[in-house]
């Protein structure tokens, strides 16, 4: 849906939009920091823990979201949901033309912008990290080898990247020179 459709959604039903991108915004916060308690989750997003937990209940109900004892964590179709969901979260943000606008002025193919401030959120540079490594997946082949410097944001893509078969991180120079020389 284009962000002029959505602008013509809100006019009609505005608190359709309000509920859907907190929602989304629970989800992702879910994913990023989860198993993570309701009283946490609250602080994270800067809601009072009542109303969070009617929203918290709903998307339960939904199917969405599993509770234990260490706390709310995505169910396996929320994670689905979420990862078909972030592109309208991103154009309801205006991430999206902020990426295109980004990508146009900086010349490049693509361009990402994540939601949050990573300065005050450390979940943020996780997400970067994880976006980076989305895209690294689809860009190399096998046998490519891939040399970083350090860096939170690095540190954020080599923890993801360890869910990737036939991918090695390795943490020091010394440990990743003998490899080489292999």
């Amino acid at each position: 849906m284009e962000t002029t459709d959505w602008a013509a959604v809100q006019r009609i039903v505005p608190e359709l939009m309000d509920v859907l991108q907190n929602r989304l915004r629970i989800l992702q916060r879910v994913n990023a920091l989860a198993p993570i308690g309701r009283r946490a989750l609250a602080q994270a997003m800067g809601q009072s823990e009542r109303t969070l937990r009617s929203e918290l209940d709903a998307l339960k109900q939904q199917g969405l979201l599993l509770t234990s004892a260490s706390g709310v964590t995505l169910s396996t179709e929320g994670a689905t949901l979420l990862s078909q969901l972030e592109p309208v979260a991103a154009a309801l943000a205006g991430r999206s033309d902020l990426a295109w606008r980004l990508s146009q002025a900086l010349a490049v193919n693509s361009v990402i912008v994540v939601e949050g401030d990573s300065d005050s959120e450390p979940w943020v540079t996780d997400r970067i990290g994880a976006s980076a490594g989305e895209l690294l997946i689809d860009a190399i082949r096998d046998g490519d080898v891939i040399a970083v410097t350090g860096g939170t944001t690095v540190a954020a893509l080599a923890k993801w990247a360890r869910f990737v078969p036939g991918c090695a991180i390795f943490k020091s120079s010394r440990r990743a020179a003998r490899w080489v020389k292999r």
